[in-house]
């Protein structure tokens, strides 16, 4: 479950050069998306992708050369996805993507630790950080830099560390670790909070970037950075749960709330939040039954649904801001 930097501060920690490949810039078509990352270790070991098939490989084979060098220059490519131009990919599928090319050393594992660091964690003051790439190495800003920028050998790359993919699970039971897995394989960084002490599959969630022990469901909202850019999902044992995560959810200014159950409760659910106070506005940004209508029943089926509703989403509409 380890991301690429978290695996490239475990190598850099032990002594190991590590090749580091990004996609900078992209267009319709590229297999590879800006932001994407691939790691391509001493023992010819990689973490991550950058499009795969034939571009890849070469890209893995210039990284284990890369690594025997007594020195090597940061560098940017140009790849087209066509087979009629100098700057052929291999791959055959349109479009073109910019990729920058790197070597960390043992030096770079301050830097790497506090990527790792931003990356992972979701404390409500903790600033945003940038990551700014050029042919000198890794540096983090507190300010955004210019996103992309060439100019023959000089170069740059900024991307925010801050994960616009972002899901908070109310309930922490099966479902709920179901749900954690696909998402975060699918790219979000995970949430789950519960009420309930010493849950067994709380604790057993090592999928999840934080898992929140709290008094109340409706509290857990409060403790999330980045309320804008996260979706919620409640998914709790009873009706009495999810009532108090709607709570707090519908009280904070998440894009997106689901609900997960079948129609019965759904329906009381509703009534009760509106016997509460909620009007039909607030009522309209409750999203259930949450996921996409596959006729999921077990956990897992059921995490496929939801977590396949919120790329939906997220590919649609864009990260909120």
């Amino acid at each position: 479950m380890e991301g690429p930097f978290e695996q490239i501060a475990s190598r850099l920690e032990y002594g190991e050069r590590v090749f580091l490949a990004l996609v900078v810039h992209h267009t319709d078509h590229s297999p590879g998306t800006a932001g994407s990352k691939m790691a391509v270790f001493e023992d010819g070991e990689t973490c991550g992708t950058i499009g795969g098939g034939i571009m890849e490989r070469r890209v893995q084979e210039l990284g284990s050369r890369a690594l025997l060098l007594a020195d090597f220059d940061a560098r940017r490519e140009v790849l087209v996805h066509r087979a009629d131009v100098p700057q052929a990919s291999g791959l055959v599928c349109a479009g073109e993507q910019t990729n920058v090319y790197l070597r960390l050393a043992p030096d770079d594992l301050g830097v790497a630790r506090r990527i790792v660091a931003a990356t992972t964690g979701d404390t409500p003051d903790r600033p945003p950080t940038w990551l700014l790439i050029t042919p000198d190495g890794l540096e983090l800003s507190k300010q955004e830099p210019e996103s992309h920028h060439a100019d023959g050998a000089s170069w740059s790359y900024a991307e925010s560390l801050i994960n616009p993919r972002r899901l908070l699970i109310l309930g922490g039971g099966h479902c709920a670790l179901a749900l954690s897995k696909v998402a975060r394989e699918a790219g979000f960084h995970v949430t789950v909070a519960d009420d309930r002490a010493n849950l067994d599959t709380l604790g057993k969630n090592h999928a999840a970037h934080r898992r929140l022990s709290v008094r109340d469901l409706a509290d857990a909202a409060g403790h999330i950075a980045y309320p804008e850019s996260t979706s919620v999902v409640a998914m709790g044992t009873d009706i009495a749960s999810d009532l108090r995560s709607l709570y707090g959810a519908l009280r904070g200014p998440f894009p997106f709330i689901g609900l997960m159950g079948a129609p019965a409760k759904i329906s009381r659910v509703r009534q009760a939040l509106a016997d509460s106070g909620f009007g039909p506005e607030a009522l309209s940004r409750i999203t259930a039954p949450v996921g996409l209508p596959i006729g999921s029943r077990t956990p897992q089926e059921i995490a496929i649904s939801v977590t396949a509703q919120l790329i939906q989403r997220h590919r649609l509409t864009g990260p909120a801001v």
